[in-house]
């Protein structure tokens, strides 16, 4: 009985894939206390859907970076353009 109290001390607190995966660990022959945080570290295949990004995200936010960054550059050249010309119409006007 005492291990069943310790397994039940490990487990509180636990969702059900984690103890699933707590259970495979354990019947794999990993000590319940060392199987305890590497369980509760692997991902379900739930959280990595809405957690990990997939190919598709990368090359969407890629494109957006892309998108931005011809944007900034649009940008800078207006920019550039405009101290340009309050430079030539102060060398006019003062120069």
């Amino acid at each position: 009985m005492p291990e069943l109290q310790i397994h039940a001390n490990i487990t509180s607190h636990m969702t059900t894939t984690t103890l699933d995966i707590f259970d495979l660990l354990v019947d794999a022959g990993i000590d319940a206390k060392k199987a305890k945080p590497l369980a509760k570290e692997i991902l379900s295949r739930a959280e990595a859907v809405e957690t990990l990004a997939t190919k598709s995200d990368i090359l969407a936010l890629r494109s957006d970076f892309s998108d931005f960054k011809a944007d900034m550059y649009r940008a800078l050249l207006v920019q550039t353009g405009a101290i340009v010309a309050i430079l030539a119409a102060l060398h006019a006007m003062f120069g």
